[in-house]
């Protein structure tokens, strides 16, 4: 009735496929034109390579790290807008909290629980 699941599975085959699942997944919104999906999950992938590799949890409270996230995400939109030729409004400004809030709904979702294994 249920699918037997690999028992040999390691937690780092896990985490580096689901990692190279998230970047491909970053790709295709990209290619499809959902850059907020795109922007999210490059925040994601950025905030957790500084957490691993810069230790970032050592310089900034955890409690910080959706707000930065969410400064990023409006950082990155208003830069795509100008970029664009696309004048700075509050849809700018919703796109970018969106983006931010979609870093952290990824985190949420996907990272933390593979990183309690």
């Amino acid at each position: 009735m249920f699918a037997q699941l690999p028992t040999a599975v390691t937690l780092a085959e896990a985490v580096t496929d689901s990692t190279a699942a998230l970047v491909d997944t970053v790709f295709q919104a990209a290619k499809g034109g959902h850059w907020s999906l795109a922007l999210g999950a490059g925040i994601l992938l950025a905030v957790t390579f500084l957490r691993k590799f810069a230790r970032l949890d050592e310089r900034m409270p955890k409690a910080w790290l959706p707000w930065v996230a969410v400064v990023v995400g409006v950082a990155a939109n208003a830069g795509m807008a100008l970029f664009n030729g696309v004048a700075l409004d509050a849809s700018v400004l919703t796109a970018g909290v969106l983006t931010g809030v979609s870093a952290i709904g990824l985190w949420e979702l996907v990272v933390k629980h593979f990183k309690k294994g």
